[in-house]
Protein backbone atom coordinates (compact mmCIF):
# COMPACT_ATOMS: atom_id res chain seq x y z
CA UNK A 1 0.00 0.00 0.00
CA UNK A 2 2.83 2.38 0.88
CA UNK A 3 4.81 1.41 -2.22
CA UNK A 4 1.80 1.96 -4.44
CA UNK A 5 1.16 5.40 -3.00
CA UNK A 6 4.82 6.29 -3.49
CA UNK A 7 4.67 5.12 -7.11
CA UNK A 8 1.70 7.40 -7.76
CA UNK A 9 3.55 10.35 -6.24
CA UNK A 10 6.62 9.52 -8.36
CA UNK A 11 4.81 9.61 -11.69
CA UNK A 12 3.01 12.80 -10.68
CA UNK A 13 6.37 14.38 -9.83
CA UNK A 14 8.31 13.15 -12.87
CA UNK A 15 5.52 13.46 -15.40
CA UNK A 16 6.56 10.06 -16.83
CA UNK A 17 2.98 9.12 -17.67
CA UNK A 18 0.85 10.65 -20.43
CA UNK A 19 -0.64 14.02 -19.61
CA UNK A 20 -4.34 14.41 -18.90
CA UNK A 21 -4.74 16.09 -22.30
CA UNK A 22 -3.29 13.07 -24.13
CA UNK A 23 -5.27 10.58 -22.09
CA UNK A 24 -8.68 12.29 -22.23
CA UNK A 25 -8.58 14.27 -25.49
CA UNK A 26 -6.31 12.37 -27.91
CA UNK A 27 -8.10 13.69 -31.02
CA UNK A 28 -8.44 17.30 -29.88
CA UNK A 29 -5.15 18.59 -28.45
CA UNK A 30 -6.09 22.29 -28.59
CA UNK A 31 -9.43 21.93 -26.84
CA UNK A 32 -7.96 19.33 -24.53
CA UNK A 33 -5.23 21.80 -23.65
CA UNK A 34 -7.89 24.33 -22.63
CA UNK A 35 -9.79 21.84 -20.47
CA UNK A 36 -6.65 20.61 -18.71
CA UNK A 37 -5.12 23.99 -17.88
CA UNK A 38 -4.97 25.32 -14.36
CA UNK A 39 -8.60 26.20 -13.44
CA UNK A 40 -7.65 29.71 -12.31
CA UNK A 41 -5.90 30.31 -15.65
CA UNK A 42 -9.00 29.11 -17.49
CA UNK A 43 -11.25 31.39 -15.43
CA UNK A 44 -8.98 34.39 -16.03
CA UNK A 45 -8.58 33.66 -19.75
CA UNK A 46 -12.33 33.30 -20.40
CA UNK A 47 -13.10 36.38 -18.30
CA UNK A 48 -10.50 38.54 -20.07
CA UNK A 49 -11.62 37.30 -23.48
CA UNK A 50 -15.25 38.11 -22.60
CA UNK A 51 -14.25 41.59 -21.47
CA UNK A 52 -12.26 42.34 -24.62
CA UNK A 53 -14.68 40.82 -27.13
CA UNK A 54 -18.03 41.63 -25.54
CA UNK A 55 -18.11 43.96 -22.53
CA UNK A 56 -15.73 46.72 -23.65
CA UNK A 57 -17.12 46.95 -27.21
CA UNK A 58 -20.66 47.11 -25.84
CA UNK A 59 -19.73 50.27 -23.90
CA UNK A 60 -17.90 51.77 -26.88
CA UNK A 61 -20.90 51.17 -29.16
CA UNK A 62 -23.36 52.46 -26.52
CA UNK A 63 -25.11 49.11 -26.29
CA UNK A 64 -24.20 48.27 -22.70
CA UNK A 65 -27.12 50.18 -21.18
CA UNK A 66 -30.34 50.98 -23.05
CA UNK A 67 -33.39 52.09 -21.09
CA UNK A 68 -36.63 51.95 -23.04
CA UNK A 69 -38.60 55.16 -23.15
CA UNK A 70 -41.78 53.91 -24.76
CA UNK A 71 -43.80 50.80 -25.49
CA UNK A 72 -45.09 48.10 -23.16
CA UNK A 73 -41.63 47.64 -21.61
CA UNK A 74 -41.01 51.32 -20.88
CA UNK A 75 -38.37 51.87 -18.21
CA UNK A 76 -36.74 48.45 -18.66
CA UNK A 77 -33.00 48.34 -19.33
CA UNK A 78 -32.38 46.07 -22.32
CA UNK A 79 -28.68 46.84 -22.75
CA UNK A 80 -26.06 44.14 -23.21
CA UNK A 81 -24.67 44.44 -19.68
CA UNK A 82 -28.16 44.37 -18.17
CA UNK A 83 -29.39 41.20 -19.89
CA UNK A 84 -28.62 38.23 -17.58
CA UNK A 85 -28.11 35.87 -20.51
CA UNK A 86 -25.39 38.10 -21.98
CA UNK A 87 -23.19 40.42 -19.94
CA UNK A 88 -23.59 38.88 -16.48
CA UNK A 89 -23.52 35.35 -17.91
CA UNK A 90 -20.28 35.70 -19.85
CA UNK A 91 -18.52 37.65 -17.13
CA UNK A 92 -19.32 35.28 -14.27
CA UNK A 93 -21.14 32.00 -14.95
CA UNK A 94 -19.33 30.94 -18.14
CA UNK A 95 -15.80 31.50 -16.72
CA UNK A 96 -16.79 29.58 -13.58
CA UNK A 97 -18.23 26.67 -15.57
CA UNK A 98 -15.15 26.33 -17.78
CA UNK A 99 -12.85 26.58 -14.76
CA UNK A 100 -14.78 23.78 -13.02
CA UNK A 101 -14.66 21.71 -16.22
CA UNK A 102 -10.90 22.12 -16.28
CA UNK A 103 -10.69 21.12 -12.63
CA UNK A 104 -12.71 17.95 -13.27
CA UNK A 105 -10.61 16.99 -16.31
CA UNK A 106 -7.34 17.46 -14.46
CA UNK A 107 -8.52 15.31 -11.58
CA UNK A 108 -10.02 12.58 -13.75
CA UNK A 109 -6.74 10.96 -14.82
CA UNK A 110 -5.41 10.87 -11.26
CA UNK A 111 -8.71 9.45 -10.05
CA UNK A 112 -8.62 6.69 -12.65
CA UNK A 113 -5.18 5.59 -11.48
CA UNK A 114 -6.12 5.68 -7.83
CA UNK A 115 -9.01 3.32 -8.52
CA UNK A 116 -6.40 0.65 -9.27
CA UNK A 117 -4.77 0.97 -5.87
CA UNK A 118 -5.71 -1.79 -3.39
CA UNK A 119 -8.19 -2.17 -1.83
CA UNK A 120 -10.28 -0.21 -4.34
CA UNK A 121 -12.70 -1.87 -6.68
CA UNK A 122 -10.92 -2.26 -10.05
CA UNK A 123 -8.41 -5.04 -10.31
CA UNK A 124 -6.14 -6.06 -13.18
CA UNK A 125 -4.91 -9.59 -13.69
CA UNK A 126 -1.32 -8.80 -14.71
CA UNK A 127 1.06 -6.18 -16.07
CA UNK A 128 1.73 -2.55 -15.17
CA UNK A 129 -1.64 -1.55 -13.78
CA UNK A 130 -0.98 2.20 -14.10
CA UNK A 131 0.44 2.71 -17.57
CA UNK A 132 -1.51 -0.11 -19.17
CA UNK A 133 -4.80 1.20 -17.88
CA UNK A 134 -4.17 4.67 -19.28
CA UNK A 135 -3.28 3.21 -22.67
CA UNK A 136 -6.44 1.11 -22.73
CA UNK A 137 -8.56 4.06 -21.62
CA UNK A 138 -7.11 6.36 -24.30
CA UNK A 139 -7.42 3.72 -27.01
CA UNK A 140 -11.12 3.29 -26.32
CA UNK A 141 -11.61 7.07 -26.28
CA UNK A 142 -10.12 7.70 -29.73
CA UNK A 143 -12.90 6.32 -31.93
CA UNK A 144 -15.99 7.90 -30.28
CA UNK A 145 -14.31 11.32 -30.04
CA UNK A 146 -12.88 11.38 -33.57
CA UNK A 147 -15.61 13.60 -35.02
CA UNK A 148 -17.02 14.91 -31.77
CA UNK A 149 -15.83 18.51 -32.18
CA UNK A 150 -17.30 18.82 -35.69
CA UNK A 151 -20.64 17.48 -34.48
CA UNK A 152 -20.67 19.88 -31.52
CA UNK A 153 -19.71 22.78 -33.79
CA UNK A 154 -22.62 22.08 -36.15
CA UNK A 155 -25.06 21.70 -33.26
CA UNK A 156 -23.84 24.90 -31.62
CA UNK A 157 -24.15 26.87 -34.86
CA UNK A 158 -27.67 25.54 -35.35
CA UNK A 159 -28.71 26.43 -31.80
CA UNK A 160 -27.17 29.92 -31.97
CA UNK A 161 -28.85 30.69 -35.29
CA UNK A 162 -32.15 29.23 -34.12
CA UNK A 163 -32.15 31.25 -30.91
CA UNK A 164 -31.77 34.59 -32.72
CA UNK A 165 -33.06 33.87 -36.21
CA UNK A 166 -35.47 36.83 -36.09
CA UNK A 167 -32.60 39.29 -35.80
CA UNK A 168 -30.60 37.60 -38.57
CA UNK A 169 -33.61 37.78 -40.88
CA UNK A 170 -34.28 41.38 -39.85
CA UNK A 171 -30.74 42.61 -40.58
CA UNK A 172 -30.69 40.69 -43.88
CA UNK A 173 -33.81 42.51 -45.02
CA UNK A 174 -32.42 45.85 -43.84
CA UNK A 175 -29.09 45.64 -45.65
CA UNK A 176 -30.45 43.97 -48.79
CA UNK A 177 -33.28 46.54 -48.97
CA UNK A 178 -35.90 43.87 -49.58
CA UNK A 179 -39.51 44.79 -50.21
CA UNK A 180 -40.60 42.78 -47.20
CA UNK A 181 -40.21 44.85 -44.02
CA UNK A 182 -37.99 43.43 -41.25
CA UNK A 183 -39.62 41.78 -38.28
CA UNK A 184 -38.03 42.13 -34.84
CA UNK A 185 -38.97 39.59 -32.20
CA UNK A 186 -38.42 42.08 -29.37
CA UNK A 187 -36.50 45.27 -28.75
CA UNK A 188 -33.13 44.98 -27.04
CA UNK A 189 -29.46 45.73 -27.71
CA UNK A 190 -29.35 43.35 -30.69
CA UNK A 191 -31.54 45.57 -32.86
CA UNK A 192 -31.41 48.93 -31.07
CA UNK A 193 -30.38 50.75 -34.27
CA UNK A 194 -33.55 49.60 -36.04
CA UNK A 195 -36.03 50.68 -33.38
CA UNK A 196 -37.51 54.21 -33.35
CA UNK A 197 -35.43 56.60 -31.26
CA UNK A 198 -38.38 57.11 -28.93
CA UNK A 199 -37.58 53.72 -27.42
CA UNK A 200 -34.06 54.84 -26.44
CA UNK A 201 -34.23 58.65 -26.54
CA UNK A 202 -30.87 59.35 -24.89
CA UNK A 203 -28.65 57.02 -26.94
CA UNK A 204 -27.74 57.15 -30.64
CA UNK A 205 -27.02 53.67 -32.05
CA UNK A 206 -25.74 53.09 -35.59
CA UNK A 207 -26.83 50.23 -37.83
CA UNK A 208 -23.54 48.74 -39.07
CA UNK A 209 -21.72 48.69 -35.70
CA UNK A 210 -24.86 47.30 -34.07
CA UNK A 211 -25.12 44.52 -36.66
CA UNK A 212 -21.40 43.66 -36.43
CA UNK A 213 -21.46 43.49 -32.64
CA UNK A 214 -24.57 41.31 -32.84
CA UNK A 215 -22.74 38.86 -35.15
CA UNK A 216 -19.65 38.83 -32.90
CA UNK A 217 -21.78 38.19 -29.80
CA UNK A 218 -23.66 35.34 -31.48
CA UNK A 219 -20.36 33.84 -32.66
CA UNK A 220 -19.04 34.05 -29.09
CA UNK A 221 -22.22 32.43 -27.82
CA UNK A 222 -21.88 29.67 -30.42
CA UNK A 223 -18.27 29.04 -29.38
CA UNK A 224 -19.30 28.75 -25.71
CA UNK A 225 -22.12 26.35 -26.61
CA UNK A 226 -19.76 24.30 -28.78
CA UNK A 227 -17.15 23.95 -26.03
CA UNK A 228 -19.82 23.17 -23.45
CA UNK A 229 -21.39 20.49 -25.65
CA UNK A 230 -17.95 19.07 -26.35
CA UNK A 231 -16.99 18.78 -22.69
CA UNK A 232 -20.32 17.28 -21.60
CA UNK A 233 -20.23 14.78 -24.48
CA UNK A 234 -16.60 13.91 -23.71
CA UNK A 235 -17.52 13.41 -20.05
CA UNK A 236 -20.25 10.96 -21.05
CA UNK A 237 -17.80 9.12 -23.32
CA UNK A 238 -15.23 8.96 -20.51
CA UNK A 239 -17.89 7.56 -18.16
CA UNK A 240 -18.89 4.98 -20.76
CA UNK A 241 -15.28 3.92 -21.40
CA UNK A 242 -14.69 3.73 -17.66
CA UNK A 243 -17.76 1.49 -17.28
CA UNK A 244 -16.73 -0.70 -20.23
CA UNK A 245 -13.26 -1.26 -18.80
CA UNK A 246 -14.81 -2.19 -15.47
CA UNK A 247 -17.59 -4.44 -16.68
CA UNK A 248 -16.89 -5.70 -20.20
CA UNK A 249 -13.20 -6.50 -20.53
CA UNK A 250 -11.38 -9.57 -19.21
CA UNK A 251 -8.26 -7.54 -18.32
CA UNK A 252 -10.02 -5.58 -15.57
CA UNK A 253 -12.49 -6.76 -12.99
CA UNK A 254 -14.85 -4.73 -10.85
CA UNK A 255 -14.86 -6.20 -7.36
CA UNK A 256 -16.89 -4.01 -4.98
CA UNK A 257 -14.99 -3.28 -1.80
CA UNK A 258 -17.32 -4.62 0.85
CA UNK A 259 -15.51 -2.97 3.75
CA UNK A 260 -15.37 0.49 2.23
CA UNK A 261 -15.82 2.82 5.24
CA UNK A 262 -17.36 5.45 2.95
CA UNK A 263 -19.93 2.94 1.62
CA UNK A 264 -19.03 3.72 -1.98
CA UNK A 265 -17.93 0.23 -3.05
CA UNK A 266 -14.33 1.44 -3.40
CA UNK A 267 -15.19 4.11 -6.00
CA UNK A 268 -14.49 7.15 -3.83
CA UNK A 269 -11.45 8.30 -5.91
CA UNK A 270 -13.78 9.15 -8.81
CA UNK A 271 -16.28 10.92 -6.54
CA UNK A 272 -14.65 14.35 -6.75
CA UNK A 273 -15.07 14.39 -10.53
CA UNK A 274 -18.76 13.56 -10.24
CA UNK A 275 -19.29 16.18 -7.56
CA UNK A 276 -17.67 18.77 -9.82
CA UNK A 277 -19.93 17.82 -12.71
CA UNK A 278 -22.96 18.05 -10.44
CA UNK A 279 -21.85 21.52 -9.34
CA UNK A 280 -21.50 22.60 -12.98
CA UNK A 281 -24.97 21.25 -13.74
CA UNK A 282 -26.57 23.00 -10.77
CA UNK A 283 -24.82 26.27 -11.63
CA UNK A 284 -26.09 26.08 -15.20
CA UNK A 285 -29.63 25.09 -14.23
CA UNK A 286 -29.80 27.86 -11.63
CA UNK A 287 -28.96 30.34 -14.36
CA UNK A 288 -31.62 28.77 -16.63
CA UNK A 289 -34.26 29.20 -13.94
CA UNK A 290 -33.18 32.78 -13.25
CA UNK A 291 -33.25 33.59 -16.98
CA UNK A 292 -36.73 32.04 -17.22
CA UNK A 293 -37.89 34.45 -14.51
CA UNK A 294 -36.09 37.36 -16.17
CA UNK A 295 -37.83 36.96 -19.55
CA UNK A 296 -41.22 37.20 -17.84
CA UNK A 297 -40.70 40.95 -17.68
CA UNK A 298 -42.01 41.15 -14.09
CA UNK A 299 -39.94 42.23 -11.08
CA UNK A 300 -39.05 39.13 -9.08
CA UNK A 301 -40.57 40.38 -5.84
CA UNK A 302 -43.88 41.17 -7.56
CA UNK A 303 -43.85 37.85 -9.40
CA UNK A 304 -43.38 35.71 -6.29
CA UNK A 305 -45.97 37.80 -4.46
CA UNK A 306 -48.39 36.90 -7.26
CA UNK A 307 -47.37 33.24 -6.98
CA UNK A 308 -48.09 33.08 -3.25
CA UNK A 309 -51.37 34.92 -3.79
CA UNK A 310 -52.35 32.36 -6.42
CA UNK A 311 -51.54 29.48 -4.08
CA UNK A 312 -53.52 31.30 -1.38
CA UNK A 313 -56.69 30.94 -3.44
CA UNK A 314 -56.76 27.27 -2.48
CA UNK A 315 -58.66 26.54 0.74
CA UNK A 316 -58.10 23.05 2.10
CA UNK A 317 -61.43 23.33 3.94
CA UNK A 318 -63.21 23.73 0.59
CA UNK A 319 -60.88 21.91 -1.85
CA UNK A 320 -63.37 21.10 -4.58
CA UNK A 321 -64.60 24.68 -5.01
CA UNK A 322 -61.26 26.49 -4.63
CA UNK A 323 -58.84 24.13 -6.40
CA UNK A 324 -59.85 24.95 -10.02
CA UNK A 325 -59.46 28.70 -9.44
CA UNK A 326 -56.09 28.22 -7.77
CA UNK A 327 -54.87 26.02 -10.63
CA UNK A 328 -55.95 28.59 -13.22
CA UNK A 329 -54.21 31.40 -11.34
CA UNK A 330 -50.97 29.44 -10.92
CA UNK A 331 -51.03 28.20 -14.51
CA UNK A 332 -51.36 31.73 -15.86
CA UNK A 333 -48.15 32.67 -14.02
CA UNK A 334 -46.15 30.20 -16.15
CA UNK A 335 -46.32 32.79 -18.97
CA UNK A 336 -45.52 30.27 -21.69
CA UNK A 337 -46.01 32.96 -24.32
CA UNK A 338 -42.81 34.63 -23.06
CA UNK A 339 -40.61 31.61 -23.86
CA UNK A 340 -38.44 32.56 -26.83
CA UNK A 341 -36.28 30.34 -29.04
CA UNK A 342 -33.19 30.78 -26.86
CA UNK A 343 -35.12 29.77 -23.75
CA UNK A 344 -36.39 26.65 -25.51
CA UNK A 345 -32.81 25.62 -26.27
CA UNK A 346 -31.86 26.08 -22.61
CA UNK A 347 -34.84 24.02 -21.46
CA UNK A 348 -33.71 21.17 -23.70
CA UNK A 349 -30.11 21.36 -22.42
CA UNK A 350 -31.12 20.80 -18.79
CA UNK A 351 -32.44 17.22 -19.12
CA UNK A 352 -29.41 16.33 -21.24
CA UNK A 353 -27.15 17.27 -18.32
CA UNK A 354 -29.22 15.11 -15.95
CA UNK A 355 -29.08 12.13 -18.26
CA UNK A 356 -25.34 12.54 -18.69
CA UNK A 357 -24.58 12.62 -14.99
CA UNK A 358 -27.11 9.91 -14.10
CA UNK A 359 -26.36 7.39 -16.85
CA UNK A 360 -23.31 5.71 -15.32
CA UNK A 361 -24.14 5.52 -11.60
CA UNK A 362 -27.85 4.78 -12.01
CA UNK A 363 -28.40 2.87 -15.22
CA UNK A 364 -25.07 1.23 -16.01
CA UNK A 365 -23.20 0.68 -12.76
CA UNK A 366 -26.39 0.60 -10.71
CA UNK A 367 -27.83 -2.33 -12.64
CA UNK A 368 -24.59 -4.28 -12.40
CA UNK A 369 -24.03 -3.53 -8.73
CA UNK A 370 -27.59 -4.36 -7.75
CA UNK A 371 -27.42 -7.73 -9.50
CA UNK A 372 -23.96 -8.41 -8.06
CA UNK A 373 -25.06 -7.33 -4.61
CA UNK A 374 -28.18 -9.51 -4.65
CA UNK A 375 -26.19 -12.58 -5.67
CA UNK A 376 -23.50 -11.90 -3.09
CA UNK A 377 -26.01 -11.16 -0.33
CA UNK A 378 -27.85 -14.41 -1.02
CA UNK A 379 -24.57 -16.33 -0.85
CA UNK A 380 -23.45 -14.55 2.31
CA UNK A 381 -26.80 -15.15 4.01
CA UNK A 382 -26.51 -18.85 3.25
CA UNK A 383 -22.98 -18.87 4.65
CA UNK A 384 -24.17 -16.86 7.65
CA UNK A 385 -26.91 -19.36 8.38
CA UNK A 386 -24.43 -22.23 8.12
CA UNK A 387 -22.04 -20.42 10.50
CA UNK A 388 -24.85 -19.82 12.98
CA UNK A 389 -25.91 -23.46 12.79
CA UNK A 390 -22.31 -24.54 13.33
CA UNK A 391 -21.90 -22.20 16.28
CA UNK A 392 -19.23 -20.03 14.60
CA UNK A 393 -20.37 -16.78 16.20
CA UNK A 394 -17.44 -14.60 15.06
CA UNK A 395 -17.70 -15.76 11.47
CA UNK A 396 -21.44 -15.11 11.50
CA UNK A 397 -20.87 -11.60 12.86
CA UNK A 398 -18.37 -10.80 10.09
CA UNK A 399 -20.73 -12.12 7.42
CA UNK A 400 -23.56 -10.03 8.87
CA UNK A 401 -21.39 -6.91 8.68
CA UNK A 402 -20.57 -7.63 5.03
CA UNK A 403 -24.25 -8.06 4.22
CA UNK A 404 -25.15 -4.76 5.91
CA UNK A 405 -22.29 -2.93 4.17
CA UNK A 406 -23.40 -4.16 0.75
CA UNK A 407 -27.05 -3.30 1.41
CA UNK A 408 -26.15 0.22 2.53
CA UNK A 409 -23.61 0.95 -0.22
CA UNK A 410 -24.30 3.64 -2.80
CA UNK A 411 -23.85 3.43 -6.57
CA UNK A 412 -22.88 7.11 -6.57
CA UNK A 413 -19.07 7.41 -6.33
CA UNK A 414 -19.45 10.67 -4.39
CA UNK A 415 -21.83 9.11 -1.87
CA UNK A 416 -25.58 8.71 -1.97
CA UNK A 417 -26.21 11.83 0.15
CA UNK A 418 -24.36 14.18 -2.20
CA UNK A 419 -25.28 12.30 -5.37
CA UNK A 420 -29.02 11.95 -4.81
CA UNK A 421 -29.43 15.35 -3.13
CA UNK A 422 -27.74 17.14 -6.03
CA UNK A 423 -29.62 15.05 -8.59
CA UNK A 424 -32.94 15.79 -6.85
CA UNK A 425 -32.15 19.51 -6.80
CA UNK A 426 -31.32 19.36 -10.52
CA UNK A 427 -34.73 17.86 -11.23
CA UNK A 428 -36.41 20.56 -9.13
CA UNK A 429 -34.58 23.28 -11.10
CA UNK A 430 -35.47 21.69 -14.43
CA UNK A 431 -39.16 21.44 -13.56
CA UNK A 432 -39.14 24.98 -12.17
CA UNK A 433 -37.55 26.34 -15.33
CA UNK A 434 -40.56 25.06 -17.27
CA UNK A 435 -43.10 25.87 -14.54
CA UNK A 436 -41.65 28.80 -12.52
CA UNK A 437 -44.36 28.83 -9.79
CA UNK A 438 -43.37 25.27 -8.90
CA UNK A 439 -40.09 26.26 -7.22
CA UNK A 440 -41.52 28.09 -4.16
CA UNK A 441 -44.12 25.34 -3.77
CA UNK A 442 -41.44 22.64 -3.64
CA UNK A 443 -39.15 24.62 -1.35
CA UNK A 444 -41.62 26.00 1.17
CA UNK A 445 -44.18 23.20 1.26
CA UNK A 446 -41.69 20.43 1.94
CA UNK A 447 -41.98 19.02 -1.56
CA UNK A 448 -38.23 19.29 -2.07
CA UNK A 449 -37.64 17.31 1.12
CA UNK A 450 -40.03 14.60 -0.09
CA UNK A 451 -38.27 14.37 -3.44
CA UNK A 452 -34.89 14.19 -1.72
CA UNK A 453 -36.20 11.56 0.71
CA UNK A 454 -37.49 9.51 -2.22
CA UNK A 455 -34.08 9.55 -3.85
CA UNK A 456 -32.23 8.93 -0.57
CA UNK A 457 -34.21 5.72 -0.18
CA UNK A 458 -32.45 4.46 -3.31
CA UNK A 459 -28.94 3.10 -3.40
Amino acid sequence: MIGTSRAVRDWLRRGSYPSARKVLYPNNPLIGGLFTLNPWMVFAAVLIFSLLILAVPSYILRLASLTTGAGPRAGENVGFMHRPNWGPLYLSVIPAIFALASLASRRLKRSLLRLLRPPTAIQRSSGNRYHGYLQDFTQRTITPTRHLFVICLLLAATLALFADHHNFIGYTRVFLHTAQPPYWDEFDWMNASQIPSAYHPNVQVYSIPNALFFVVAIAFEGAAICLGLFWVSAFWIHARVFADLMLRTPDYTFVPWEKDPDRRLGLKPIGFVYSTFLLISILFLTFVYYHRLQILGIPLWNYFSNVFSAYGKFDYKQPLSTLPEAIRAVWALNCFNRINAGMKALLVAGPLLSLTIAWWPIFRLGTFVNDYRERLVRRLRAENQNAVDAGHIEQARLLTEKIQALEQASVWPNGYAVGWAAFAFMIILELSAVFPPLFPLLIFSGGAARIAKYFFAKK
